[in-house]
């Protein structure tokens, strides 16, 4: 009986496992999933009162929202570490954006999104204001930055970084979606006249209930849109988006008013 050399047996028996390999992964990656995750979670919840400032030639002008954030990550456990590292968290979103009439059928948005990045988020905002209110550096998403924002005075308001602002826009035509233009924060006369600019963008911990209605009070047509299509300009004219001058401004969508 002839043997079989040892590395052509390797070799072979390679070639017959190699198909099963994608599968073994997968079987894997289920059983991961299954068994849910490997770490101790846990949860918190809070309502945050964001407030916009301005400042007009008739006078001051604010508005401000009400948001609900729900966070779920990792206990911390390395208490020589109590910033803790962020890791597998998750945020839900509840709420609308902030409206400002700057004048008579003008009006100003902060988004429920950044201009980029995450810092600008709702919920991880706030932990990045504490964060640069302290001096320290940190996850915003860990248990350790939750403890912070729920320790937090009710009604106190915390000044936010421009660097975690929302993205804020205006519209030329307050009923035509597509007429969405981006508001430079540090020159609203650009968008809104002479003398009028931002002077204050706050966050507070509060007992308030979720802001409901006034963005669909202006802008009457965003759940149609909605369901007619994923974004407010919807595809351009000519080219792709990446093309255009300022592309962001087609990802724009309804959700990002408001998540009713």
């Amino acid at each position: 009986m002839t043997r079989i050399p040892r590395p052509f047996l390797y070799a072979l028996l390679a070639l017959v496992a190699l198909p099963l390999v994608p599968g073994l992964i997968w079987l894997v990656g289920m059983v991961a999933v299954l068994r849910g995750p490997s770490y101790d979670e846990v949860k918190a919840d809070w309502n945050q009162r964001l407030t916009i400032t301005i400042e007009a030639p008739q006078g001051a002008r604010s508005g401000a929202a009400v948001q609900h954030i729900a966070w779920a990550g990792p206990a911390t456990k390395d208490e020589n570490k109590p910033l803790g590292d962020g890791a597998h968290s998750s945020w839900t979103i509840t709420g609308e954006a902030v409206v400002v009439e700057v004048a008579p059928g003008k009006y100003l948005f902060a988004l429920l999104k950044p201009p980029s990045g995450f810092l600008g988020e709702p919920g991880k905002n706030l932990a990045y204001a504490l964060l640069q209110a302290k001096g320290q550096k940190g996850y915003v998403s860990s248990e350790a930055m939750i403890k912070l924002i729920k320790e937090l005075p009710l009604d106190q308001p915390v000044p936010l970084p421009e660097k975690a602002w929302p993205l804020m826009v205006t519209f030329t035509d307050i009923n035509d979606p597509k007429t969405v233009q981006r508001v430079d924060p540090a020159d609203l006369a650009a968008s809104f006249g002479p003398g009028v600019r931002l002077t204050a963008v706050t966050l507070a911990v509060t007992e308030e209930p979720v802001t409901e209605g006034r963005v669909e009070a202006v802008l009457g047509w965003l759940a149609s849109v909605g369901r007619d299509r994923a974004s407010l300009k919807g595809k351009p004219a000519i080219g792709l988006v990446s093309d255009q001058a300022d592309p962001q401004i087609y990802l724009i969508a309804p959700s990002d008013f408001s998540t009713e």
